[in-house]
């Protein structure tokens, strides 16, 4: 094999590192909860409470390891960039070490090439989004498993497997369907390190059930020990009533509608083409020649993608779940060219790598959806909107420091350096549909700012009496002749 992939498994981490800590200073208008987590943790930085008082619909250890992260490294834009981008890469190597361990070094090179070009992969590894953390440490919980086989099993490394796939879903539930290729991976026989391409199962009948059956205990344990964290740490009553029921009342609102679902996984599957076809190979090659690798890989993708069709709403962020299995059966198509009798499919290996990621990386940045037209634009010119900026500057001085800001645009109170009332920080459709968010919080002592900044048809204009209110407790500046119809600014003069 030589050292060929690993230069090019390296090369492509490096790569990717770059570009993305080339636009690592550079916000986003466009994707709101970016906004809305950098403003809630800032407000945990400043003593304020999870759940009791900073609303958050989502499980606790994102926000708690960005605010972790951003009291070390500082509470900047940049540094929760590169925190994300280091998610990233582990993504990244994990992806290329689950493929080395089913088809060997050449597999490694092509899953993680076409994972770094695909671009849900490149826009997630530059937001503040908490799809990727979470990936990544499912992902990890996947290739702690396999070490775990390696060991014969030991117990202690289940535990530890079952504790960081426990810790994923602490990031964002929507890793729940990577249970599935993890507990499958309990089926296989005890394998040395030094033989792990090889995936055969554990016997067979109940012998084989009862060796699964004690392994997935173990896992499972793992995994409780640190689910049941939260409960210890959060009251009881706002930690259910925020990251449970609202779930459950915003199914209310948000209807399924797996047609609508399916179109967005096909349009992701289009725009990826090269990877899209180079897996499809790949597991048709696999399933020929290792049908045991080649199905758990199947029953990862069709886990991921019940759960994606079942989704609602459904954003682009959580198609996500498709990229590492999609990715590594595209590695098993490379592996089998790089390994082929034929001399000359050995020479094009290379060359299909570099044309799968022109191909991909073309219709990622392609102008016609909004995150590639915004790959693009970072790529071209790594800089914020000039109307996001101009709106931060004011904010920044027109307003004191200590000086909390009312907005449905989070991400401007942010660069600003300014908090929003912590209550008020997730200010989103699924809250206010859901009954979550009232007019009579807005209306609240805590909520009368001196400055309150909307977005035009902003989301605070869904709730039913808000903008009168604000007519007759505020007066609106004239924003629009200096800084066009973007943003409103109200000033109460009296707070």
């Amino acid at each position: 094999m030589g050292r060929a992939p690993w230069l090019i498994v390296a090369s492509v981490l490096g790569f990717f590192a770059a570009v993305k800590l080339h636009v690592a200073a550079a916000a986003t208008e466009w994707e709101y909860d970016e906004g809305v987590y950098l403003c809630s943790a800032r407000a945990l930085l400043r003593g304020y409470e999870l759940f009791t008082e900073i609303f958050s619909s989502q499980p606790p250890a994102f926000l708690e390891s960005l605010a972790l992260m951003m009291r070390v490294a500082g509470d900047t834009l940049v540094a929760a960039h590169v925190y994300i981008l280091f998610f990233g890469l582990v993504t990244l190597a994990v992806c290329g070490e689950l493929a080395r361990r089913i088809a060997g070094p050449w597999a490694a090179a092509g899953a993680v090439t076409a994972l770094a070009c695909v671009h849900t992969m490149l826009e997630l590894s530059g937001l503040v989004q908490a799809e990727l953390p979470a990936l990544a440490l499912a992902s990890c919980s996947l290739l702690l498993c396999l070490h775990a086989r390696g060991r014969g099993w030991q117990r202690r490394w289940l535990l530890a497997s079952g504790a960081l796939y426990g810790l994923s879903a602490l990031f964002k539930l929507y890793v729940v369907p990577i249970a599935v290729p993890l507990v499958l991976l309990l089926l296989l026989a005890p394998q040395a390190a030094t033989n792990a391409e090889s995936w055969s199962l554990d016997g067979r009948g109940w012998p084989l059930l009862r060796r699964t059956l004690q392994r997935a205990c173990v896992l499972a344990a793992g995994a409780a020990i640190v689910a049941v964290v939260p409960l210890l740490v959060y009251e009881h009553e706002p930690f259910f009533d925020q990251a449970v029921a609202f779930h459950l009342a915003k199914l209310d609102e948000f209807r399924l509608n797996p047609s609508f679902n399916w179109s967005l996984v096909q349009g992701e599957l289009r725009r990826s083409i090269g990877v899209s076809l180079i897996g499809a190979a790949g597991l048709v090659l696999l399933l020929r020649r290792r049908p045991t690798p080649a199905l758990w890989l199947l029953a990862w993708l069709a886990a991921s993608l019940l759960v994606i069709l079942r989704q609602s709403p459904l954003f682009w962020r959580h198609l996500s779940l498709l990229l590492p299995p999609l990715c590594i059966a595209a590695g098993m198509a490379v592996a089998a060219a790089a390994q082929s009798r034929l001399r000359v499919i050995r020479i094009i290996a290379p060359a299909a790598l570099l044309l799968l990621l022109g191909v991909t990386l073309d219709a990622s940045l392609r102008p016609g959806w909004e995150p590639g037209r915004r790959a693009r634009e970072l790529v071209e010119a790594p800089k914020s909107r000039p109307g996001l900026e101009r709106m931060s500057q004011w904010l920044a001085e027109n307003t004191r420091e200590d000086e909390l800001v009312v907005s449905d645009d989070p991400i401007s109170v942010y660069l600003a350096g300014r908090m929003a009332p912590p209550a008020l920080c997730d200010t989103s459709v699924a809250r206010i549909r859901s009954g979550y968010l009232r007019l009579s919080q807005l209306t609240g002592q805590d909520a009368a700012t001196p400055v309150i900044m909307l977005r035009r048809e902003g989301r605070l204009s869904m709730v039913i009496g808000y903008a009168r209110w604000l007519k007759e407790n505020y007066d609106q500046l004239d924003w629009d002749a200096e800084f066009g119809a973007e943003r409103h600014v109200w000033l109460r003069e009296d707070l």
